[in-house]
C-alpha cells in the first residue's frame, strides 16, 4: 500500500510540469460544483475523498493564448493517516542561443519565459488537515553571458509563494470548518551587469508580502432539496520594500499593507439525483493602506522626498455565478454549465499628502482629499463555461471543459482581434481521475 502510493505521488511530480489544481466538473460550472479533484488537498474537504486505497488524476489543458497547462495529484491513506500531494502548472517557454559575430566576441543567451510550477503535500488526520505549497511563476530569466569580455547581463523576474494552512472541521449541530494561513510571496525584479565579477549596474525593485489568513464556512440550511452555504475570510497582508535600488542606493520608508476581506454564499437546488442548480454570490472588500517614499541614500548621502503620500482605500467588488449539472445518461454522462458576472467595481480613497523639507523631512503643509470611483471591471465581466463529465467505471472519470463561449463572452465581447480558428475551435481540458 505504502509503495502504491509513494508510486502514485513520484508520477505526479514527473507529470507535473505545469492552472491551478481543480476539476474540469469546477471550472466548467463558475467554480460551484466539485468533484474529487478540488477536494483531495483542501485541509477542510479531504475528508468527502472516499477510497479504499489510493485516488490520482492527470490532466491537459490549452488555451487560445497558446498557453498549455498540465496537472497532476495522487492521494491515500496509511493507515490513520491521509497524504497527497499536487504538482503542476503552465509549460515555460525556453530560449537559448549562441552567436559570435564576424569580428565580435562570443555572446550566449538563455531565457526562461512565462510558466510557472506549484507543488502541494497535504496531511490529514480526523478532523484536521495540514497543507504545504510551493509556487514559482518565472516572467522573464535572462542571463546573457559575453565570454571575450567576461561581462554578464542578467534580468531575474519572477514570483515565489511559500504558504502553510491549518484547517479543522468543529463538530456540532452546525458544523464549521474553519482554516488559517500564513504564507510569504516575493516577487523578484531585478536586472544586473557583472564584469569581472563586480556588480557595475543595478536595477531593483522586488518586493516581499507576508500574509496572515483565516476564514471559516457554514452550511447553516438544509433539506431535501435545498441546502444554503455561507462563508467569509479575512486577515492581513503586509508589503515591504527591499532597501537596495540601484547600484549604492537604498529607498526607505515605503510600505503597504492590506486586508483582504471577502464573504460569499451559496445555494444548491437539488430538482433530482440527475439534475442539480446552484446559485453563489461573493462580496471582495480589499482595504489598503500605503505610504509613499520617506528617504533615499545614496552613497551614504540620504535626502528626503519633498512629497509623501499616505493613502486609504475602500475596494468593492461584487460578483454572481450560476451553474447547472444535469447527467443526461443517469451515473454515466453529465453535462456541465456555468456563468459569472461581475460587472462593476467601485471604491473610496483617502489621500494626505505632506509637504516636507527635502534636507531634514520635517512636515511643512498637509493636504487631504476623498474620492469616489465606479468603474468597470477589469477582466472577464462576463464568463460562461461548458463542460462534460464521463463517468467510464465505477473507478475511472473523463472530466472535460469544452469551452465553447470563450472567444465569444469571456473577452467582453470584442471580436475585433479574433482569429477565425478562436471562434470556431473551442478552448479544452481533459482530465482523468481514478480511486480504487
Amino acid at each position: 500500500m505504502k509503495k502504491c502510493i509513494v508510486t502514485m505521488l513520484a508520477f505526479s511530480t514527473l507529470l507535473g510540469s505545469v492552472f491551478a489544481q481543480q476539476s474540469m466538473t469546477n471550472k466548467s460550472t463558475a467554480s460551484l460544483f466539485t468533484t474529487e479533484v478540488d477536494d483531495f488537498i483542501n485541509v477542510n474537504e479531504w475528508q468527502n475523498v472516499k477510497v479504499e486505497k489510493v485516488f490520482g488524476f492527470v490532466d491537459y489543458a490549452y488555451l487560445h493564448n497558446t498557453k498549455h497547462y498540465m496537472n497532476a495529484g495522487a492521494a491515500g491513506n496509511i493507515g490513520s493517516f491521509y497524504m497527497g500531494g499536487y504538482l503542476g502548472g503552465q509549460t515555460p517557454e525556453l530560449k537559448g542561443d549562441t552567436k559570435k559575430p564576424a569580428g565580435g566576441n562570443t555572446v550566449k543567451t538563455s531565457q526562461m519565459l512565462d510558466g510557472s510550477v506549484t507543488g502541494k503535500m497535504i496531511f490529514g488526520f480526523k478532523n484536521m488537515g495540514i497543507l504545504a505549497s510551493l509556487k514559482f511563476e518565472p516572467e522573464h530569466l535572462k542571463t546573457e553571458t559575453d565570454y571575450d569580455a567576461n561581462v554578464v547581463i542578467k534580468k531575474r523576474k519572477y514570483l515565489t509563494d511559500g504558504m502553510l494552512r491549518f484547517g479543522i472541521n468543529l463538530a456540532g449541530e452546525r458544523p464549521w470548518k474553519v482554516h488559517f494561513e500564513a504564507g510569504l510571496e516575493s516577487k523578484k525584479n531585478q536586472e544586473y551587469t557583472t564584469v569581472k565579477d563586480d556588480v557595475t549596474t543595478l536595477t531593483n525593485d522586488s518586493t516581499h508580502h507576508l500574509r496572515f489568513l483565516g476564514g471559516a464556512g457554514l452550511e447553516f440550511s438544509k433539506s431535501e432539496k435545498i441546502s444554503q452555504e455561507i462563508g467569509f475570510q479575512t486577515g492581513i497582508k503586509c508589503k515591504l520594500w527591499e532597501k537596495e535600488t540601484a547600484k549604492d542606493t537604498e529607498e526607505k520608508g515605503k510600505f503597504e499593507i492590506e486586508i483582504p476581506s471577502s464573504v460569499g454564499y451559496k445555494l444548491t437546488y437539488t430538482h433530482s439525483p440527475t439534475f442539480a442548480l446552484k446559485f453563489g454570490a461573493s462580496l471582495a472588500v480589499p482595504i489598503t493602506h500605503k505610504k509613499g517614499l520617506d528617504e533615499t541614500v545614496v552613497s551614504g548621502t540620504s535626502s528626503y522626498a519633498g512629497s509623501r503620500e499616505h493613502k486609504t482605500s475602500f475596494a468593492f467588488k461584487p460578483a454572481l455565478q450560476s451553474a447547472i449539472s444535469w447527467q443526461a445518461v443517469p451515473e454515466k454522462f453529465a453535462l456541465n454549465l456555468g456563468v459569472s458576472f461581475s460587472p462593476i467595481e467601485f471604491n473610496y480613497t483617502h489621500t494626505k499628502t505632506e509637504s516636507r523639507d527635502t534636507s531634514s523631512g520635517s512636515v511643512n503643509d498637509t493636504s487631504t482629499t476623498g474620492e469616489w470611483k465606479f468603474t468597470s471591471n477589469k477582466g472577464n465581466k462576463f464568463a460562461a463555461q461548458s463542460g462534460f463529465a464521463w463517468f467510464i467505471t465505477k473507478n475511472i472519470t473523463l472530466d472535460a471543459n469544452c469551452n465553447f463561449f470563450s472567444a465569444y463572452f469571456n473577452d467582453d465581447l470584442n471580436f475585433e482581434e479574433k482569429k477565425s480558428t478562436e471562434l470556431l475551435i473551442p478552448e479544452i481540458g481533459l482530465q482523468i481521475a481514478i480511486a480504487y
